[in-house]
């Protein structure tokens, strides 16, 4: 992935704004700041950013993903084949059918 450049300055800010990350995560149960959220939401989205245009170094990425960091479309960890599976086929049982709509998450945008 990307190679970004480290500075000490740069490591500890990141740093700080991980362990409010982590506190934001641990009071609301997800990663999902909004943009809207002061600095830590304008530091989420650089996150996205980053990674999207492959600055993002892979530590920083693995860090990210075991917190649970909401990337956004198609970013994050992936479920296996099998998992996506087996949430079609509860679908179906429930629907009768496997049309999936968009409103309806991931399991709509497969």
């Amino acid at each position: 992935m990307g190679k970004a450049r480290r500075n000490p300055g740069n490591e500890q800010q990141w740093n700080m704004m991980y362990l409010e990350l982590e506190a934001y995560r641990d009071e609301r149960g997800n990663c999902n700041v909004p943009k809207r959220h002061g600095q830590l939401g304008t530091w989420v989205h650089h996150q996205r950013q980053a990674r999207k245009k492959g600055k993002l170094s892979d530590e920083r990425i693995r860090k990210l993903d075991d917190l649970g960091f909401d990337w956004g479309t198609n970013l994050g960890p992936q479920r296996s084949w099998d998992e996506r599976l087996e949430e079609l086929n509860k679908y179906m049982d429930e629907h009768g059918n496997c049309d999936v709509p968009r409103s309806r998450g991931q399991l709509g945008q497969i």
